[in-house]
């Protein structure tokens, strides 16, 4: 059986309060909180620091038991109005499966998600004879 690896990262946004933002990310250990300066602004990005991809979940020690990350929820508390926080992320396992996402959030709670397999929809469009690209 092969391994999965993904990489993952945000694209840079704007929030309200960049320590309250870190003071919700403090039990993730899975992620670098980078912080940039551009054209007067502080951006924040975040970068997965291992190769299982963006963290949907978190170790509880209260609970003793791993619990969801709801992100649509932090965005949605922490972001600028206006500004989009994208999560996207690509992996493989071998050649086998080649995986992709990406997820837009904004501070309204509203998501718009795209996956590499929607290709296959698109390209009906194209012809009929469409073989995935894995086995």
């Amino acid at each position: 059986m092969a391994t999965y690896y993904e990489s993952a990262r945000t694209n840079t946004f704007l929030v309200k309060d960049i320590e309250a933002f870190k003071n919700e990310l403090e039990m993730v250990k899975a992620l670098e909180i980078v912080i940039s300066e551009h054209e007067d602004k502080t951006y924040v990005c975040l970068l997965n620091k291992n190769e299982n991809g963006f963290p949907m979940d978190v170790y509880d020690d209260i609970l003793g038991e791993y619990v969801e990350i709801d992100w649509e929820a932090i965005f949605a508390k922490h972001l600028q109005d206006d500004s989009v926080a994208i999560i996207m992320g690509a992996g493989a396992e071998k050649l086998r499966y080649i995986h992709g996402y990406a997820i837009a959030f904004n501070n309204k709670g509203e998501t718009k998600m795209i996956h590499l397999t929607d290709i296959y929809k698109l390209a009906e469009e194209l012809g009929k004879d469409i073989k995935r690209a894995e086995y």
